[in-house]
């Protein structure tokens, strides 16, 4: 994939919320200093720089300062135990020598196996979702930009209204003006759109 369809991946990773069980869901909080919280923590440091799946190197290097082998062993040894194994990050092959690692979600929901008295297991859901700190969602740079370039004309479209209202514009130069203005926003609104997804989640907490 190219640097914009992992984007568009991790977009759709951020909006999903991931079920994990209670032996998972210590794994996903960064303030934990267990080698697994930090790999963790390094993964999404890194990949929201990059937009892209992290090699183990890298994270290698970020823990320790140093990607030695010894130490990507042990990274790798731990990964297979804990994140991989439930779910939290997923394991990408390049190639059958370059393997990378990337979130599977930003967002989880920690859940217990219960037996229903019919004999049934269902999910128990336990406490509210979870998410990592927003610092480390990709959030593109453009959605920023967009919002805040919308708000902006919003601001303005508000002053102009205002100055119609007081007498200070006259009536040609307030719809001239104020067309363009409802013109281009309407653009900044289009492409918008396509992150609206991101949008409704950067709006809740």
């Amino acid at each position: 994939m190219s640097s914009s369809s992992w984007r568009e991946e991790a977009t759709k990773r951020m909006q999903k919320v991931l079920k994990v069980n209670e032996e998972c869901v210590k794994y996903v909080g960064l303030d934990k200093d267990a080698i697994a919280n930090q790999v963790f923590n390094a993964l999404l440091t890194l990949s929201a720089k990059t937009d892209a799946p992290v090699k183990l190197s890298e994270i290698a290097e970020t823990i320790y300062n140093t990607s030695e082998k010894s130490k990507q062993d042990i990274l790798r040894l731990t990964m297979d135990k804990t994140l991989l194994k439930c779910g939290i990050v997923e394991k990408i092959y390049f190639t059958e020598r370059d393997v990378r690692y990337f979130p599977s979600a930003y967002r989880f929901q920690e859940v217990r196996r219960v037996e229903k008295s019919a004999g049934q297991k269902m999910d128990q859901l336990i406490g509210e979702v979870m998410e990592v700190p927003r610092k480390y969602w990709p959030v593109p740079r453009e959605f920023y930009e967009l919002t805040a370039l919308r708000g902006g004309y919003e601001d303005a479209l508000s002053r102009l209204e205002e100055d119609r209202e007081q007498g200070s514009v006259d009536a040609a130069t307030y719809s001239q003006v104020k067309a363009r203005l409802q013109a281009e926003m309407e653009l900044i609104v289009k492409k918008l759109r396509e992150y609206e997804g991101i949008g409704d989640l950067m709006t809740t907490r």
